[in-house]
């Protein structure tokens, strides 16, 4: 039923990552290994930075540490 609304765009849109998305991804991931950042942060930093968002909602500790997002709460 969740997976249903998300797919049908109700709450959110979905957006998929492009091969330049994930090569660069892949770059960040190996460069902020010391910082513990997972693939899914950096993928998740790579597609806010391509798409202009500067907010994020998390209680992830990463993203408080990305340049150029601010995190609520």
């Amino acid at each position: 039923m969740l997976g249903q609304v998300l797919l049908a765009f109700v709450v959110a849109e979905l957006i998929y990552l492009t091969p330049v998305d994930l090569q660069k991804a892949f770059i960040m991931f190996a460069t902020r290994r010391e910082q513990g950042w997972s693939f899914t942060d950096c993928t998740s930093l790579i597609a806010m930075q391509r798409l202009g968002i500067t907010t994020a909602i998390s209680l992830d500790r990463h993203f408080r540490q990305m340049p150029g997002i601010s995190v609520r709460p």
